[in-house]
């Protein structure tokens, strides 16, 4: 973490790089506590493990990021990662460019319009032409929804259900992606 946090990693996700090297990214900030920090730490070549700050802030207002965290990793071989944005209840989108910096974007502030939290549950996966998808849940609307970016970097969102089998309100609590090919 940052050196002072008292709890690190209370939310995390894993995933492998391209060249076998493990990567973890991963909330800084105690476990219900209204600050948190988003990071990402690598292994290098020789077994040591160095970290380094994703994000602080969402969109500048926020000072609580990464309660929801799914990573993956590019065909070129870069991590991406799409995260929760609690203060704002944001699904937020993260990846590292090849020069080694990261940058962060909005993917869903609102749901259909009428959301102030979305990306409480949530999944990423890149799909085999390579673009990510997320799957994520609008807490406020019980709704599961889908977003995928196109080949130009735009991401649009979309319901895939509100109401499970016509009886519930309550749907997408718990999200899994997994690719077959």
């Amino acid at each position: 973490g940052d050196g002072e946090s008292s709890d690190v990693g209370e939310e995390s996700d894993a995933a492998i790089l391209l060249d076998g090297r493990p990567i973890v990214a991963y909330r800084d900030g105690a476990p219900g506590d209204d600050e948190g920090t988003l990071r990402f730490a690598e292994r290098d070549a020789a077994g040591v493990w160095s970290d380094t700050l994703i994000d602080a802030d969402g969109d500048g207002t926020s000072e609580n990021v990464g309660n929801e965290i799914s990573l993956a990793v590019l065909p070129d071989g870069r991590p991406i990662l799409a995260y929760e944005d609690t203060d704002n209840g944001e699904l937020r989108f993260a990846e590292r460019d090849a020069d080694g910096s990261w940058s962060d974007t909005l993917i869903d502030a609102d749901g259909d319009g009428t959301s102030t939290n979305v990306g409480d549950e949530l999944a990423l996966v890149v799909l085999p032409d390579g673009r990510p998808v997320v799957a994520y849940r609008d807490s406020d609307n019980g709704e599961l929804r889908f977003a995928e970016r196109d080949a130009d970097g735009i991401w649009s969102d979309t319901l895939i259900d509100a109401d499970g089998d016509g009886t519930s309100e309550n749907v997408g609590d718990h999200i899994a992606m997994i690719l077959h090919g």
